[in-house]
């Protein structure tokens, strides 16, 4: 699935109250998120999810990061990707990560049905 930071960034804003962190891009195919540990690689366009006190000081790669937990002190200069922060209190990091998948799902069945609609349409 195409994806960019913005368009994940809106459509979680429209459940949560986010903050945007890092840099805006159009990914390339983005899969499913994970979730991000201190060994994780990271590869460009990927979804990964932690608190923010477990964001890398780096991330050299365009991918989203998914946070819960009190505001990042990372220095986002040294980033290529994007820190999506959702300030709700009582959020955790497996709250939102069900509540991600339910999106995903939602952008899948978009992309099926415009893939649908264009091969009828041919």
């Amino acid at each position: 699935m195409k994806n960019s930071s913005e368009l994940l960034y809106l459509a979680i804003k429209e459940r949560y109250n986010t903050d945007f962190y890092g840099h805006q891009f159009v990914g390339n195919e983005v899969s499913f998120p994970t979730f991000y540990l201190e060994n994780t690689t990271l590869h460009r366009g990927g979804v990964y999810l932690c608190k923010t006190e477990n964001l890398p000081s780096a991330c050299p790669e365009e991918c989203i990061f998914l946070c819960t937990g009190e505001k990042p002190t990372v220095n986002f200069d040294s980033w290529q990707g994007s820190v999506l922060h959702v300030t709700e209190k009582d959020m955790d990091v497996y709250s939102l990560f069900n509540s991600i998948i339910g999106l995903y799902d939602k952008f899948i069945s978009w992309e099926n049905e415009m893939k649908r609609l264009v091969m009828n349409n041919s």
